[in-house]
């Protein structure tokens, strides 16, 4: 990298005195409790969207199992405050677990060490407090779900949103990666997938969850490097009746099995705000369900706060290790005008015009979903709207600094992409110009 800069260093828990459990509930130790009747049926995701980033526990939701319903654990405001970690710390601990070459040990536990396995009966979906959402979504929808899967020497965890078809099966959107092509695999010999289902394991799990990962990858132990790293806990797994191994204090896990079967999914309000469509994917039914005494349901709003941290947050690492390689980064953040997806905001120490432009293509490398990125100086808050469009105005003209890329392939997730799912990029250099006279630039307001 250009500037000759000192190593970064990470900062890591220390590791403590075990107290289990680690899941859910722990990261919901100081969530805001609401006590009122709510319906599922809309009113709860209303309620969560009200909040914006703070934890909820909402203990009287409408549903014949009783059980509550637990929301943005897993929010940037969450985290921050857990680990004792802000910004771009955080950010460097993500990277650190991802790039990490030895095995942070992963515990194995007998069931009756495991929260998880404290109870056991039949599934019935249709007695959960399952939100829906939107008014436009198809259904219930489980949001927040991940799916662990371990079948021919490999195991991956993966989100997946899950239409509630009837008690014990749902429809499951399955986009073209890892666990798709293990599905598709099996299907061409005739065989369905053994799953796990977990709803509500430590929110530092669904950061590791979350992040893209060649195929063969073990999300499992990057979650135990950030279980480390971050919490100063190991990672503790219990082994189901099927054979796979979930996280042992999760609020709930479902023993099931993907099968050869598709049906309807769609439409669903995604993390955009925009509805995805209708299509055909693969039926999932559910056998078993494990969970806590007296468990909590995780509720992720689909496009809230939670929905756009734990899936911007995991990118970020990767737009960071591709910037650090031309310039100096000291903040970075995925705006909220972008859903926590499309639009980024790098800021930079004391750039040349060329380290810009290199950060802008190198920003884009990192997160190919991006649309735009905005490349300011490090006295410019990232994660304040109003200050980087000042610096937009105050530091850049349109016809010299804003650089804009045709023809480039984008998001699914935006709806003005060409049908081909190609789009134009803007990278924009709101930067103080290294040969002016910076107090003209300084804002004293």
């Amino acid at each position: 990298m250009s500037g000759g800069k000192e190593p970064h260093t990470c900062t890591f828990m220390t590791p403590s005195t075990p107290r289990y459990p680690m899941g859910l509930r722990d990261a919901l130790a100081e969530a805001v409790t609401i006590d009122e009747p709510i319906s599922p049926i809309l009113e709860l995701s209303q309620s969560i969207r009200k909040y914006g980033s703070q934890p909820l526990l909402f203990t009287a939701v409408d549903s014949p199992s009783g059980w509550r319903v637990g929301s943005n654990g897993g929010t940037i405001v969450a985290l921050e405050k857990r680990t004792g970690l802000t910004g771009l710390e955080l950010v460097r601990n993500l990277q650190a677990a991802i790039v990490a070459k030895e095995a942070i040990p992963i515990v194995e536990v007998d069931r009756a060490e495991a929260k998880v396995c404290e109870n056991k009966s039949e599934t019935d979906l249709t007695s959960l407090p399952i939100p829906h959402a939107y008014q436009i979504d198809a259904g219930p929808y489980l949001s927040g779900a991940i799916v662990q899967v371990e079948v021919d020497g490999i195991r991956n965890t993966s989100f997946h949103r899950m239409l509630i078809r009837g008690k014990d099966e749902v429809t499951a959107r399955l986009v073209p990666r890892h666990l798709h092509k293990i599905v598709h695999e099996r299907r061409e010999r005739g065989d369905s997938t053994p799953i796990a289902v977990l709803l509500g394991p430590d929110p530092i799990i669904l950061l590791a969850a979350a992040i893209s990962f060649e195929f063969g990858r073990d999300e499992m132990e990057v979650a135990a490097h950030l279980m480390h790293n971050l919490l100063g806990q190991p990672l503790r797994l219990v082994r189901l009746s099927n054979g796979i191994r979930v996280p042992a204090d999760c609020e709930v896990a479902f023993e099931a099995e993907i099968t050869c079967h598709d049906e309807d999914e769609g439409p669903y309000v995604d993390i955009t705000g925009t509805a995805d469509r209708l299509r055909k994917q693969p039926l999932i039914r559910f056998h078993d369900t494990w969970h806590r005494n007296n468990p909590i349901l995780h509720a992720l709003v689909s496009g809230g706060a939670e929905h756009q941290t734990l899936m911007g947050l995991p990118r970020l690492p990767m737009i960071l290790r591709e910037v650090e390689k031309v310039a100096e980064v000291t903040d970075l953040h995925l705006s909220g005008g972008g859903s926590g997806w499309l639009s980024g905001v790098i800021s930079l120490r004391r750039p040349t015009k060329s380290q810009v432009k290199d950060a802008i293509a190198a920003s884009f490398r990192g997160h190919p979903s991006m649309k735009q990125v905005v490349i300011v100086d490090d006295d410019v808050d990232v994660k304040d709207h109003d200050a980087v469009d000042w610096a937009v105005q105050t530091r850049s003209q349109a016809d010299r600094d804003w650089h804009i890329m045709s023809g480039l392939r984008g998001s699914s997730l935006d709806p003005s992409r060409s049908a081909e799912g190609i789009t134009a990029k803007v990278g924009i250099d709101a930067t103080i110009p290294p040969d002016a006279d910076r107090s003209e630039f300084i804002r004293h307001i």
